[in-house]
């Protein structure tokens, strides 16, 4: 990757933070461990089938991606509380108590081009997920109820957007600028890829839980 690619994938990386979360607090936000009350943390579960797969990544950098992301995201309400455990050299992570289909696009993005982790030269992580669509700002009518695969191409060089390919292989891109929320493609960058797992095979694996 030339350095050109690298700074704009930087760049790129703080203009969603900022736009996500507010510019004023970068830094400091990426590396606040404060949170609401612990009385406001959910405790009932919510079923979900959102679900993404992160492979050749280690799980330090990992752990350190979705951390900054909490950190971010749970300052003044618990928002994301992402759930992982390992399935040989995937890593799968879920949402116990849900997360709205926003979110969980920008988590997706944010793994991809995590904040100063992705100048590292190892850092290359190769990440699917999965959702079912339901009524959102984000969501076109024709989208609703269907099953989702959510990726990021590796060509994609824009850094603010994830793809989306629906059940039946109508390609989108969720835009994270204003105004560009979800634009039809004339073909999908990718075909509809079903999902390997399915979390309940996982009851009985070590669940590492990020608040």
């Amino acid at each position: 990757m030339n350095i050109l690619i690298i700074v704009l994938i930087v760049i790129a990386g703080i203009v969603i933070i900022k736009f996500r979360f507010g510019g004023e607090f970068l830094e400091q936000g990426l590396k606040n461990k404060s949170r609401p009350n612990i009385n406001t943390k959910p405790t009932t579960l919510i079923e979900n089938d959102k679900l993404i797969q992160v492979s050749n990544l280690k799980f330090e950098y990992l752990e350190k991606a979705i951390t900054q992301y909490c950190n971010l995201n749970n300052q003044s309400e618990f928002g994301t509380l992402p759930s992982v455990v390992e399935k040989g050299n995937d890593y799968l992570i879920f949402f116990p108590y849900n997360t709205d289909f926003e979110n969980f696009c920008y988590f997706v993005n944010y793994i991809q081009y995590a904040h100063e982790l992705c100048l590292n030269s190892d850092y290359k992580p190769k990440i699917k997920a999965w959702c079912t669509l339901d009524k959102h700002k984000w969501v076109r009518d024709e989208m609703i109820g269907k099953k989702a695969f959510i990726y990021i191409p590796s060509w994609d060089e824009e850094c603010d957007n994830v793809y989306l390919t629906t059940e039946d292989n109508a390609g989108y891109v969720m835009g994270f600028a204003v105004g560009e929320t979800c634009k039809k493609l004339d073909r999908p960058a990718s075909r509809f890829v079903e999902r390997n797992y399915e979390l309940e095979n996982f009851k009985d694996k070590k669940i590492i839980v990020f608040e």
